[in-house]
């Protein structure tokens, strides 16, 4: 079932799409997606847990396996919304949380358009006059859109291209976790193989 495209808002600058932000867990975004009616797809990826499991030198984080969660797709504004998700080492082992949401092609236009609004003025666009892309720093100076999308370290950012697509992502989130989750293998002997 579609999402409707009555539930975007902005809280504390950063885009809520669908109901869904930055920083919920897997358990969070499931509950709001099901209360909406939706019927998303979830693909697992393994928790540390799951990979200490296998009692070996080497492991992958790419597998179609484990018990955290590591994208949930759904139907929205008749696109496609991806979400993506780390496991929130060392605090929460085994919590999968959201630091990535991307709404592709979406037949209604006016979500872009509604976003774009609601945040206000870009912190960069493509120089255009009317912009076709976009792009809002949270938190960070930013000065070049390639930049902020290649730093592991950016903070959140929403980047938005008219007719295509939205990106809500926090790079420096994702990129603690994926540390942490090496850290701690590393510190039992083992190595991810995919890093």
């Amino acid at each position: 079932m579609m999402l409707g495209v009555a539930f975007i808002i902005l809280t504390a600058g950063l885009p809520v799409i669908a109901g869904l932000h930055l920083g919920m867990t897997a358990d969070e975004v499931m509950s709001t997606l099901r209360a909406h009616g939706g019927d998303p797809d979830i693909a697992p990826k393994p928790c540390l847990a799951d990979l200490l499991a296998q009692r070996s030198r080497t492991v992958t984080t790419i597998a179609r396996y484990g018990s955290c969660v590591g994208s949930i797709s759904e139907r929205y504004a008749g696109g496609d919304l991806l979400l993506w998700f780390s496991e929130a080492l060392p605090s929460r082992p085994g919590t999968s949380v959201l630091t990535e949401i991307a709404l592709n092609y979406p037949s209604d236009q006016r979500v872009l358009s509604d976003v774009a609004r609601r945040a206000g003025k870009p912190s960069l666009t493509d120089g255009s006059n009317p912009w076709t892309v976009a792009m809002w720093c949270y938190g960070f100076r930013c000065t070049d859109m390639d930049s902020v999308i290649l730093d592991p370290h950016s903070g959140p950012f929403l980047s938005i291209h008219v007719g295509c697509c939205l990106v809500v992502t926090d790079t420096e989130a994702r990129t603690k976790y994926g540390s942490a989750l090496a850290d701690a293998l590393a510190s039992r002997g083992v190595t991810i193989l995919n890093r």
